[in-house]
């Protein structure tokens, strides 16, 4: 950072790089500040500090979660237990009981999902006995980790997007996922659509009534949830999977903005500073496709006819300003890469193997369909294969 005078935190006034289990530590360091600065909002992207904004803001009495919603939000376990009536059936494996739990769990196929993991991370579908063991004894998993053993959801996923102002819900937004579930024994999200076209009214209705329930169960005050659903055919109610206090990941708050024509970012800052917030309902479509891939060596990407270049993220490449569009044809809007020229690909098992996707949007759901193939064949993600 110091040799870079574009870093954006060299135009901050302070700042501080914390452990996020810190709590002492960051509380102390901002009631440092708080000498010295008149703070008026919280504000945190980051998974792991979410506990710790909670615990900072409750202390100041700024617009925060609430400290229910940033405890349990952060821990699998909590979620499974102060929302039970939302959850799978599961069990947790502390690492003395690996070698015997495929004896005693009797509800195949089944989810192994460690508890302090995110991004898919370790995440995959067993479909019996000798199987879980099997796994269990894998060097996928450490020696001191704690596992949830879930009973597998079948039906398809979607993710509630909630902003919420003082304990009222002032926006929820469906986005439908597309997993790799179907054709391997994991689960990374490999497409969202914003909003969800493949719900019916009423299965809609139900996903968002569930919602507003898990959100009060928490007790959440301010911000925004990102919560994980399958809504199988068969079940009456949609499944929880999980629930996390900050921004959605992956490319879903930029294909927010192309379908409301308004940052979500602005709404949230809204919110931190206590101010009153609205947001609007999506009027167009948009969709994040990421790429599969061979295992090789990633060289290039070329793309054929349209004027996008493509931003490789971690050679230091920003993401394109993104602007709604009106067009009445289906527009491509970015290319991002991931991964780097020369780095190698491995087969998909979490969200840090994918190599990159692309961003288009559309008038209609019809338009979107035929765009994702359009477009698909257009962008060659070119491997050495091993």
């Amino acid at each position: 950072m110091e040799s870079n005078p574009a870093h954006p935190f060299r135009s901050f006034a302070d700042y501080l790089f914390a452990d996020p289990m810190d709590h002492i530590g960051i509380l102390s360091h901002v009631q440092q500040w708080h000498q010295t600065y008149d703070i008026r909002g919280l504000y945190t992207i980051r998974e792991a500090f979410v506990e710790a904004v909670g615990r900072v803001g409750d202390w100041m009495g700024l617009p925060n979660m609430g400290l229910r919603a940033a405890k349990v939000c952060r821990n699998k376990f909590l979620q499974r237990l102060y929302l039970s009536d939302f959850s799978p059936k599961f069990s947790v494996v502390p690492p003395n009981m690996r070698s015997n739990i495929g004896e005693n769990w009797k509800r195949f196929p089944a989810v192994v999902k460690p508890l302090n993991r995110q991004a898919s991370s370790g995440v995959q579908r067993v479909d019996d006995g000798q199987t879980l063991t099997r796994v269990l004894s894998s060097s996928v998993y450490d020696a001191g980790e704690v596992l949830l053993l879930e009973e597998n959801i079948e039906g398809p996923e979607f993710s509630v997007e909630t902003l919420v102002q003082r304990g009222r819900i002032i926006f929820a937004g469906i986005t439908q996922k597309r997993t790799n579930s179907d054709s391997s024994q994991f689960f990374v999200e490999m497409a969202h659509t914003v909003p969800a076209i493949s719900l019916s009214t009423d299965k809609k209705q139900g996903l968002l009534r569930t919602n507003s329930a898990v959100i009060e169960r928490l007790a959440l005050q301010n911000g925004i949830t990102h919560a994980e659903y399958k809504v199988s055919p068969k079940g009456n109610r949609p499944i929880l999977m999980e629930i996390a206090a900050r921004n959605p990941g992956d490319g879903i708050l930029p294909l927010y903005q192309l379908t409301t024509g308004v940052p979500m970012e602005d709404a949230l800052i809204g919110i931190a500073l206590g101010e009153p917030t609205t947001y609007p309902e999506p009027s167009r479509f948009a969709r994040q496709v990421y790429f599969n891939h061979s295992r090789g060596q990633l060289l290039d990407v070329r793309v054929q006819g349209e004027p996008i270049p493509v931003t490789w993220y971690r050679s230091g490449g920003a993401r394109p300003r993104l602007s709604p569009s009106s067009a009445f044809v289906p527009v491509l809007r970015e290319i991002v890469m991931d991964k780097q020229r020369g780095e190698s690909l491995s087969p998909i098992t979490q969200s840090s193997d994918r190599a990159g996707s692309y961003i288009f949007d559309a008038p209609t759901p019809k338009a979107l369909d035929v765009a994702e193939k359009t477009f698909g064949e257009k962008i060659e993600v070119i491997v050495h294969e091993e």
